[in-house]
């Protein structure tokens, strides 16, 4: 089920936009849930898995609590959406241990989220249809609802398929990176464009100027298609990417700092929404005032002050302590792989809906589920010494 969540969202934000409503994405993620549930007690469950089931419930019943009745369906909802993320790792650790899973599937399911993501941002623009991501005709996220969400999940796939193209630099890799890189542009994002950049930058400086004594050829080929995919991307997207340098430009120059800029205005939300969480007591202080928000508040779009103001201080402890064990169970081995986990809890802090939103909670799963099958560091860095030597372009 998790290689339809580009289809399932692409849907989903099509039938919002047009009609104003939709429940797939919720069915969808509700059944999902359901059925990790289900192959969570049918396999059987350790003292660590009742933990985090427990930890599920409580969570419930302070939503309820703190909620007051107000916006309890809201609060719920997004319950559901921050522990399945938590599932998901539980479940994928359990698989690892058990050999129902590994590296080879986890790849072949990374590999077609991969493809599946740029292929629903860059066809529908190729055919004209799906919306901006700003105001002003500013980007493009083809029919995704939700712009820091695909930007996450785009973001993943740079990641994944930079580490893919460390092992081997097969054309059809090479051509998927190239698909969600223009996808990052499209999107418009600072981070999108940032995390692309570099790890675009880290490929080519790899192939072209650390393993050029190795293999000139090989090193002429991937400048040769850097320099072509940028030429491409300037060419095709250029309006677009001088709409969005245009918007950058105009709020740099209303911002009160750097900070504010690239933190698109958070900072002062953030200061903002701090004063009113700390005039509603102790109460709210240790439990929050609700995932579901306020009738004053809105989202400040920074996952760890969200997390505090949503589920206070005792909640937000509460949900690092359950991924830091977690990501134990998982075993990440590889310097690679808590890059990739430090990365995204940058994006989080920066630029928010990851840790409790549909899409982008998902792909933080799908995230972890690649980083605990990453092998040692040096170990791909033989295999990648090798393959320069041996297998010339």
């Amino acid at each position: 089920m998790c290689g339809l969540m580009p289809i399932v969202d692409t849907v989903n934000g099509f039938l919002l936009k047009g009609r104003g409503s939709s429940g797939i994405g919720t069915l969808y993620r509700l059944a999902f849930f359901a059925l990790l549930f289900v192959y969570y007690f049918y396999n059987g469950c350790t003292k660590t898995d009742y933990v985090l089931v427990a930890s599920f419930f409580l969570f419930l019943v302070f939503q309820v609590v703190s909620s007051l009745g107000l916006y309890v369906k809201n609060s719920l909802e997004l319950t559901v959406k921050l522990f399945t993320p938590m599932f998901m790792a539980a479940v994928f650790g359990r698989m690892l241990r058990r050999g129902q899973a590994n590296r080879e599937r986890v790849c072949r399911l990374m590999d077609w989220l991969a493809l599946l993501y740029p292929i629903t941002i860059l066809i529908p623009y190729a055919l004209h249809m799906g919306y901006s991501t700003y105001y002003g005709n500013v980007g493009y996220k083809a029919f995704y609802f939700a712009t820091n969400e695909i930007t996450f999940a785009v973001c993943t796939m740079v990641m994944y398929l930079w580490d893919r193209l460390r092992q081997s630099l097969r054309p059809r890799w090479l051509l998927c990176f190239a698909m969600n890189g223009a996808s990052c542009v499209l999107l418009g994002s600072k981070i999108a464009m940032a995390i692309f950049l570099f790890f675009a930058g880290l490929l080519v400086a790899e192939n072209v100027f650390i393993a050029v004594r190795k293999n000139v050829i090989r090193s002429i080929a991937i400048l040769s298609f850097a320099v072509i995919v940028g030429i491409v991307v300037l060419s095709r997207f250029g309006p677009q990417i001088a709409r969005i340098i245009a918007r950058w430009e105009s709020n740099l120059s209303r911002a009160e700092s750097g900070v504010a800029f690239l933190s698109s205005h958070r900072n002062v939300f953030l200061s903002n929404t701090f004063a009113i969480f700390q005039e509603k007591g102790i109460w709210t202080m240790l439990f929050g005032w609700g995932l579901g928000g306020t009738n004053s508040v809105e989202f400040v779009e920074m996952d760890l002050f969200d997390l505090i103001f949503s589920c206070g201080f005792i909640g937000t402890i509460a949900v690092f302590a359950l991924y830091a064990v977690l990501l134990r169970r998982l075993r990440v081995r590889a310097f690679t792989g808590w890059m990739f986990f430090g990365i995204a809890m940058f994006i989080s802090l920066l630029g928010g809906h990851v840790l409790f939103t549909g899409l982008g909670g998902m792909s933080f799963a799908m995230l972890l589920f690649y980083i605990a099958v990453i092998p040692r560091g040096q170990e791909l860095c033989r295999e990648r010494i090798l393959e320069i030597r041996e297998n010339p372009i």
